[in-house]
Parts: structure tokens; C-alpha cells; sequence
């Protein structure tokens, strides 16, 4: 089925789920334009949108958890992590043949995972010495002398 001008679907989508792919690249679409506008809250909206749908092909799937995966919300690493395994069985799914943006988005969603990784080990050295220093008595309450005088 040919698209018109008149016609909402990007080009080369047709058949019988057509109307909902192109639902599904259009929330992609303007969840990866207004992440690139800097409007993330919008974009992460979006993101948790599409990763609502069961049906959600792989690679939207896989932008939508490396938009979540940037998130520094509470499990951003698993999303992180979810992005690269989604991008890859959407690479393993082109038996052999993947297109370049299925490549691409493999390549992007293994580098997020390593910078999401990175800033996880960077919170986690920070609250365990932030532990440290409580237990040892190091914290001093705004005001208070060393050894507990005003």
C-alpha cells in the first residue's frame, strides 16, 4: 500500500498493523526530538509510554529504555541494560543482516549502558563513603564544635 501526501504513516509502513506502527514511530519520533531539545522530563513521558505497549517492536523498545536508561531515575541501569538487550535482539533478529540503524542503535544503547554503569559505581563509592563517615563519627552536625562542644 503506497502512502500519499494526505496519508499520516511514514513511507514504507503498510498491512494490517500499519495504523498502529505508525502510532508507535510517531510517540518514537517525538520522544527522540524533544529529548534532543533538551526537554527530558516530555521525553522520559514518552519513553514510558511506549514501554507500556506488549507489541512494541524491539528498536522502539530499545530507545525508549535508553532515553529511561539516562533517566538517573530509580532503576536506570536495568533500563540501561534493557536497552542493549533489546537492541541486540533486534540485531540478532535481521538474521545476519541488520541494518545500519539496528547496528547504530546497538553500538548507542552499549555505550549508555557503560556510562549508566559508570555513574552507578560513582553514587555507589559516594553513599558508601558517605556511610563510612556517619559511622565514624566524621559528620558534624552545622554549628557543632569537634567533640560535640558549642
Amino acid at each position: 500500500m503506497e502512502t500519499t501526501a494526505s496519508d499520516p504513516r511514514p513511507p514504507g509502513i503498510s498491512g494490517p498493523n500499519a495504523n498502529k506502527m505508525s502510532v508507535y514511530h510517531g510517540l518514537d519520533q517525538e520522544m527522540t526530538h524533544t529529548y534532543h531539545q533538551g526537554n527530558i522530563e516530555e521525553a522520559e513521558r514518552l519513553a514510558h509510554t511506549l514501554t507500556n505497549y506488549t507489541d512494541l517492536p524491539l528498536v522502539f523498545r530499545a530507545r525508549a529504555s535508553a532515553i529511561l536508561g539516562c533517566s538517573g531515575e530509580p532503576g536506570y541501569l536495568e533500563r540501561a541494560t534493557d536497552a542493549v538487550h533489546f537492541a541486540q535482539l533486534a540485531v540478532d533478529d535481521a538474521q545476519g543482516r541488520p541494518a545500519p540503524i539496528e547496528r547504530k542503535l546497538l553500538a548507542s544503547c552499549q555505550e549508555m549502558e557503560k556510562q549508566a554503569k559508570q555513574q552507578y559505581e560513582e553514587e555507589a563509592q559516594k553513599e558508601a563513603a558517605a556511610r563510612e563517615q556517619a559511622r565514624d563519627g566524621e559528620v558534624q552536625m552545622p554549628g557543632a564544635e569537634p567533640g560535640g562542644k558549642r
